[in-house]
């Protein structure tokens, strides 16, 4: 199942993208949170590709270690500017616990939301996000088995 989504997705980001020839731009972003002395670590990157004028490819990651785990998430969204402010987002998330003893992703989700750039500064995002695989015990929250949806509420301040 997850192969077959991630096959209709990167096909679909093929086509729309052949679909026009105008200026794409790659944007990178990315920050880590200092050493608090405690092995505590928590990195973000995010590498955003514009198909079209108002379509764009997302590809995000995030690793967080502390005493009780050591995690690594990775969603691949598309983003639909429905307006110059506000965008549609889906796509699938995989999730890798690497204290457990196995390879495979530990969690697969598929992802739908909507954000809202209050200003070139601030981000605000909600998105649901439906599991689709758990084997491990992750959840949001990083204990016990999820296997229900849940909302996601983020927000972004770039300064």
């Amino acid at each position: 199942m997850n192969r077959y989504l991630l096959l209709v997705l990167f096909t679909s980001l093929h086509l729309l993208g052949s679909a026009q020839q105008e200026k794409r731009t790659i944007v990178v972003n990315g920050f880590s949170y200092p050493d608090f002395s405690d092995g505590t670590v928590h990195k973000n990157f995010t590498l955003s590709y514009n198909l079209t004028d108002n379509l764009e490819a997302e590809l995000r990651w995030f690793y967080d270690h502390n005493g009780f785990s050591e995690r690594l998430r990775v969603p691949l969204l598309l983003k639909k500017y429905v307006s110059k402010r506000t965008y549609l987002c889906g796509g699938a998330q995989m999730e890798w616990e690497f204290l457990s003893s196995e390879a495979l992703p530990s969690k697969a989700d598929l992802i739908m939301g909507t954000g809202y750039e209050l200003n070139q500064g601030i981000l605000i995002e909600g998105t649901l996000q439906s599991p689709l695989m758990n084997r491990g015990s992750i959840n949001p929250l990083g204990t016990g088995k999820s296997g229900s949806s849940f909302l996601n509420l983020s927000s972004k301040f770039k300064f």
